[in-house]
């Protein structure tokens, strides 16, 4: 790992225009009436929490959470559904 990347305990951050692409391949879930229990979806490296928060709100999902900085996981907190940390 570069020394940039490090210091960062290496957190790159996903840039919105990328979360707004994935978007586009994600549709949204059925209304949870029709469907037969609730959507999850997991980020093992959720850094602040922005992107998952995002595509979980567009397609109507609880979020799951793994963060190991302590200081992005209390950012991330307030953000997700569970969210584990150190």
């Amino acid at each position: 790992m570069r020394l940039a990347g490090r210091a960062k305990a290496g957190f790159y951050p996903t840039p919105a225009s990328v979360v707004d692409r994935i978007m586009t391949f994600i549709k949204p879930c059925p209304d949870p009436v029709e469907r037969p229990g609730p959507v999850r979806i997991l980020d093992p490296c959720c850094g602040t929490g922005y992107p998952l928060k995002k595509i979980a709100v567009h397609i109507g999902a609880e979020s799951y959470d793994i963060e190991l900085d302590q200081q992005r996981a209390a950012i991330a907190r307030e953000k997700l559904t569970r969210l584990i940390s150190t």
